[in-house]
């Protein structure tokens, strides 16, 4: 008996801090459908260089301030798996600074 109330406690305890960090989780990708096309051509590129190296949620929560993207994505793009050109570099920026005026609020810069 002792034992079944131990386990149903500790189930409750587990789903409880399972809803509890799935509440605060990130978004891991973006829906793109309402930005321009050359913003969903852009996104694109975006998620099928980025993702070699690590998951969405990485870049596109990460604050950087406004112009500060090319140096971001010039940074990633140094790792040996990424193969992300000079010209990629600027279109994935692009697309960075572009959603990440979508995040801000208006009139606040981070």
């Amino acid at each position: 008996m002792k034992a079944t109330r131990r386990l149903k406690r500790f189930s409750a305890v587990l789903l409880s801090l399972a809803t509890l960090t799935s509440c605060g989780a990130p978004p891991n990708r973006i829906d793109v459908s309402t930005y321009p096309p050359d913003m969903q051509r852009r996104y694109a590129l975006f998620e099928q260089r980025c993702t070699r190296c690590h998951e969405m949620e990485r870049p596109i929560n990460v604050n950087v301030s406004t112009g500060g993207w090319p140096a971001y994505v010039r940074r990633m793009s140094k790792h040996p798996a990424a193969g992300i050109s000079i010209a990629e570099q600027r279109e994935i920026s692009a697309f960075l600074e572009f959603h990440a005026g979508k995040r801000r609020p208006v009139g606040g810069e981070q």
